[in-house]
């Protein structure tokens, strides 16, 4: 919820399940951020997820692989 409401640039968690993030996923997406697995495409067995701003996504996502 911090990224969506611009307190943080980026989030990430490891080791949840799809019905943890499935909630946040909209809002962050809506507030104009991006929401992905942290190694690609955002599935139901995604488990490491980066939320961010969407402007430094790819960074971030590039930093922590």
């Amino acid at each position: 919820m911090y990224v969506a409401e611009g307190i943080i640039d980026a989030a990430s968690e490891p080791d949840l399940k799809i019905y943890d993030i499935a909630a946040l996923v909209p809002i962050v997406r809506e507030a104009g951020g991006t929401f992905s697995a942290l190694d690609g495409e955002l599935t139901d067995s995604s488990s490491v997820v980066l939320a961010s701003n969407g402007l430094i996504h790819e960074q971030m996502r590039s930093a922590l692989n």
